[in-house]
């Protein structure tokens, strides 16, 4: 009997919805309380705020898919 390939599921891979999740494909009549992807003007990192949620940095969550150059631009 031939022994089976082993195949490696990732459970622990990292995913991030995109960052226009909530503004562009949330119901009209919820926008105005839809998280966001803001960047900060005081220190050029993206923030994420959303209504009663502390806001907090993303980092590069948003750079998937990204060159170099352009993770240079976007972080």
């Amino acid at each position: 009997m031939a022994a089976t390939p082993i195949k490696v599921v990732s459970a622990d891979s990292h995913m991030t919805e995109p960052a226009d999740l909530w503004t562009e494909r949330l119901d009209q009549k919820f926008h105005d309380r839809a998280p966001r992807i803001i960047r900060s003007e005081n220190r050029g990192t993206f923030i994420f705020v959303a209504p009663d949620i502390p806001a907090f940095p993303v980092a590069g969550g948003f750079a998937a898919g990204r060159s170099g150059e352009e993770l240079r631009e976007f972080i």
